[in-house]
């Protein structure tokens, strides 16, 4: 049995937040319904590269789903939208302010038809304020929250970009817990809820040490923190150390027995502070002796936390990411079996299974004749008539 057996969630999300999300959901069980705008479908069906039809980003964010293409801009579509929400625990959608109300599927329009039903929205910037209404990228949104300038910059002020849809994800994981939250208040209540939250309110949720540092001291953190800590080379390779703490700072001079880090004016975390690169350039020469493998595996046994810094190539190959078997293949179509993330989910009872990415709309006359037990002359009509393609 998996976690989220029996639970049915309704799909009107698009891009990465949004199905990271339901791919979660998918990932522990529930049945994941995406529904798609016909002839269009999810805008990271387009994202390059394109391989024999299909783009692998679409793919790695849409596994474990169904997919229905219905033309929501005709009353037809939506009513079909609404005629799955009866047989629906939740319905999530990652629309701009304002479109859920526009198509008669906000809460509010909902609730009465639909007690039991849990709305959740994920936006860019949230359903109100000056920028509610602005597009969102995951560039912009780390723009926006001080990302890429206060905690991420060099000396001369030149704003950085983190890679990986950091804004985007994190949001998903922030939506997934209220998600799950709503769910189990349910349990008890009986009643469903409206359940919201932005990629904005997520990213500054994850910096929350940083602004409030700021809010309470008026001065913005340090990049590196409390001296030692930053990116140093190896023989072969950088590493990040960071000895800031007092006790790892103990320890680090004792590995280390440099003279100079011995000095006693260096045993206070505000001295040290005032002689970041001093301190750094010590513990260099100790590890440009030594290959990242053997200086981290000398920082392990002393209670120490270095890592060095990888590729993505370097990820791949990476000996703990393949024991823990954090890449698994899923079969796509017109490509075989290719390597995709795994769930970050490890739960005894209910192992996570795979299953690839639909094509646009390839489930719809299964959707509708499994779950609204339509006939087949009534699908083919709705085919006929552009509103399910």
């Amino acid at each position: 049995m998996k976690a989220l057996d029996g639970i049915t969630v309704i799909d009107l999300t698009d891009s990465v937040a949004g199905p990271y999300c339901t791919m979660m959901m998918g990932d522990l069980g529930a049945k994941v319904i995406k529904v798609e705008q016909a002839g269009e479908g999810d805008i990271i069906r387009r994202s390059t590269p394109i391989i024999h039809g299909v783009a692998p980003v679409f793919t790695a964010y849409n596994r474990n789903k169904k997919s229905i293409a219905l033309d929501l801009n005709r009353a037809e579509g939506v009513a079909l939208v609404k005629k799955m929400l009866a047989k629906a625990d939740i319905l999530v959608d990652s629309y701009p302010p304002g479109t859920m109300e526009k198509l008669g599927l906000d809460f509010v329009s909902l609730k009465d038809a639909f007690p039991k039903l849990i709305c959740a929205s994920l936006t860019g910037f949230g359903s109100s304020g000056p920028y509610a209404d602005r597009p969102v990228y995951e560039g912009t949104i780390q723009a926006e929250t001080g990302m890429t300038q206060s905690l991420i910059n060099d000396s001369h002020g030149t704003p950085y970009m983190v890679g990986g849809n950091l804004a985007q994800t994190s949001s998903s994981y922030f939506f997934l817990a209220a998600i799950l939250g709503a769910l189990h208040q349910r349990r008890r209540s009986g009643c469903g809820q409206k359940v919201e939250t932005s990629i904005y309110k997520s990213m500054l949720a994850m910096f929350s040490l940083p602004i409030n540092d700021y809010l309470f001291n008026g001065v913005e953190c340090p990049v590196d923190g409390n001296a030692p800590e930053g990116f140093i080379r190896s023989k072969d390779g950088w590493l990040r150390i960071s000895f800031g703490d007092q006790p790892m700072w103990e320890r680090a001079i004792k590995l280390i027995d440099d003279p100079v880090l011995h000095d006693p004016r260096y045993a206070t975390a505000e001295v040290r502070n005032q002689n970041r690169e001093l301190l750094l350039e010590r513990v260099e020469q100790w590890t440009q002796q030594r290959t990242s493998a053997q200086a981290i595996e000398e920082f392990t046994q002393a209670g120490l936390p270095g890592g060095i810094v990888r590729t993505i190539a370097d990820l791949r190959r990476d000996p703990h990411m393949l024991a823990r078997n954090h890449i698994v293949e899923i079969e796509v179509e017109g490509n075989g079996k290719l390597p995709f993330f795994a769930s970050p989910f490890r739960m005894r009872e209910s192992p996570i299974e795979y299953h690839p990415a639909p094509g646009l709309g390839e489930n719809g006359e299964e959707i509708l004749s499994d779950l609204l037990e339509m006939r087949p002359e009534e699908i083919t009509e709705l085919k006929q008539s552009g509103v399910l393609a």
